[in-house]
């Protein structure tokens, strides 16, 4: 596999798919809201889907 990587930033709509690989791996906005947005990632069984939440900044004193 290899290790080199793409990006590509959208902006969609509530509703709006993403398909990834083909139809490989697929990404909805479910609902947006504010800062939050509620998405659908759809993926075969064996494609392992993980959040990873970044920690939230330190306020200076």
């Amino acid at each position: 596999m290899s290790k080199e990587k793409g990006s590509l930033t959208l902006d969609i709509r509530p509703g709006e798919r993403v398909m990834i690989g083909g139809e490989l791996v697929e990404v909805e906005l479910v609902h947006k809201s504010g800062q939050h947005a509620r998405i659908k990632v759809t993926a075969p069984t064996n494609v392992k889907i993980e959040l990873v939440k970044k920690s939230a900044p330190m306020m200076a004193e």
